[in-house]
């Protein structure tokens, strides 16, 4: 329940007591997340490079006239893993503005968003709804069992600013 309140708090106020959590933080979080909710790389391959998505592109925050929105911009709610081919074809694209099929499967998979979802969550105005979502994913993941992610042998691996997964055995191999 100590992640729980951690979360809300990064959640509601993008800080844990009085410091600013950190966007390398915020990537951090991220990994145990997708490791807790097993997420794995999209084809029978398993060492894949991921970046950072911004669900909701900077540009778009950027250009808005909310009050806080640096703060919003690097929230947990607004930041996904996608295949790092994958976040560079998608760039600064709202989702609405998405149409290509495999994005759309990738972005389902990793952001939680379905294709019907897209027009909301282009504009940066139902940023509060993005963020129930999203909210609700990630108390469900840290919820699980530590044992769970023990047990997976799922790893992330963070080399020069790209994420892999990988497999690993007890012994430490990986495959």
């Amino acid at each position: 329940e100590k992640w729980i309140g951690v979360l809300n708090e990064i959640f509601e106020t993008n800080m844990i007591g009085e410091k600013t959590v950190s966007y390398s933080y915020m990537q951090a979080v991220l990994c145990h997340f997708y490791a807790l909710m097993e997420i794995s790389a999209p084809t029978t391959e398993l060492d894949f490079k991921y970046d950072i998505d911004h669900i909701i592109p900077q540009t778009a925050f950027r250009e808005s006239t909310l009050p806080d929105k640096e703060k919003i911009l690097d929230n947990l709610f607004n930041l996904a893993f996608l295949p790092k081919r994958d976040n560079i074809s998608k760039s600064n694209k709202r989702l609405r503005d998405i149409h290509n099929s495999w994005l759309r499967e990738q972005i389902s998979a990793y952001e939680f968003i379905e294709p019907e979802q897209y027009e909301k969550f282009s504009d940066v105005g139902n940023y509060k709804e993005l963020f129930e979502l999203r909210k609700e994913k990630f108390i469900q993941a840290f919820r699980a069992p530590v044992e769970k992610i023990l047990d997976s042998g799922l790893r992330f691996a963070y080399h020069n600013h790209d994420f892999e997964f990988k497999r690993v055995t007890a012994e430490g191999e990986t495959f």
